[in-house]
């Protein structure tokens, strides 16, 4: 008889946690890491992180401390954003999962994030969060929902039919999206690492497919050895939990955290951001032209302005 459920990648089907039995739901992947290349996985890297080897490295090391301590809950969810389609960002997610093991692991969308049922992703070790769009003011429950994912330490667990229970954190967050500003991201955060692919070849877009097997069941044979390669690479990566643990700074992320602000704070950190000085009408008119209107009293203009001015 157990108590509990929980997750443990070295040890059998009973854990005693806290003095107590708990059923261990870890699943051994089917994927061996195995030395070897991973040309095309490399490639993969480079585009999402735009070829910046500080966003690499960074990569680099939240994936290693993914694999080799899957359980353990990653303190930063990685978004990557990108309009162009075929561009890698849910493949390698789906790479992520495999090495992690399928049954250790969800592919969820928007609906499934809206749901009050969450059963399908709560006691899962990662989370591919795919095509998230809830950027939208209107949307903060569900922004609240992934923020708790990411950091709490302990999340409800709703199954349709049951009562909710509590269950331990486990899970590491990789989102993707082809919107521009796909959720809120606050000045302060610390949740998220944003990562914005620009450009690509088209032979680049063009040998991506090539790795699934024509009927979609899965990698190829070829890629399957490169995905194992890249297994065994990150299992032998010297993980710096300091750094996985940090959100890694880049323009993406600023430019969500400036679309992210109400549109007093958005005109404060234009007009900052420029070195102009205020004046009240062109000033306005301008921050309209891009914002859309919003309605302010007077003293909340006033503290605007006030804050706006610069130093004497």
């Amino acid at each position: 008889q157990v108590s509990g459920i929980t997750y443990s990648s070295t040890a059998g089907p009973v854990v005693n946690v806290d003095g107590e039995r708990a059923m261990n739901l870890y699943a051994r992947p089917t994927l061996r890491p195995n030395p070897g290349p991973f040309p095309d996985i490399r490639k993969i890297v480079q585009a999402l992180c735009s070829g910046d080897k500080v966003s690499s490295r960074w990569l680099i090391n939240w994936c290693a401390a993914l694999i080799q301590r899957p359980e353990r809950r990653g303190m930063v969810a990685v978004v990557v954003l990108s309009p162009l389609q075929g561009i890698g960002k849910t493949m390698f997610g789906r790479l992520l999962a495999h090495i992690i093991g399928e049954q250790n692991s969800a592919v969820i969308g928007d609906q499934t994030l809206e749901d009050d049922f969450n059963s399908s992703y709560a006691a899962k070790l990662f989370v591919l969060a795919d095509e998230v769009a809830v950027g939208r003011a209107s949307r903060k429950n569900i922004i609240a929902k992934i923020k708790a994912c990411v950091t709490d330490d302990r999340v409800p667990m709703r199954s349709m039919y049951t009562a909710p229970a509590e269950v331990e954190n486990r899970m590491s967050w990789w989102m993707t999206s082809n919107s521009p500003r796909p959720l809120l991201i606050e000045a302060n955060d610390r949740r998220f690492t944003v990562l914005r692919p620009t450009r690509v070849s088209a032979d680049y877009l063009a040998g991506l497919p090539q790795c699934y097997e024509k009927d979609g069941t899965g990698f190829t044979e070829s890629f399957a050895r490169q995905v194992a390669g890249f297994a065994a690479y990150l299992m032998a990566w010297k993980v710096d939990h300091e750094l996985a643990s940090k959100p890694l700074l880049s323009e993406a992320k600023s430019q969500i955290q400036e679309a992210s602000q109400a549109s007093p704070e958005a005109f404060l950190t234009a007009i900052r951001r420029l070195g102009i000085s205020y004046r009240a009408q062109p000033a306005g008119r301008w921050h309209r032209e891009r914002h859309g209107p919003h309605v302010v009293s007077l003293r909340e203009l006033h503290g605007l302005v006030s804050a706006a001015r610069p130093p004497p």
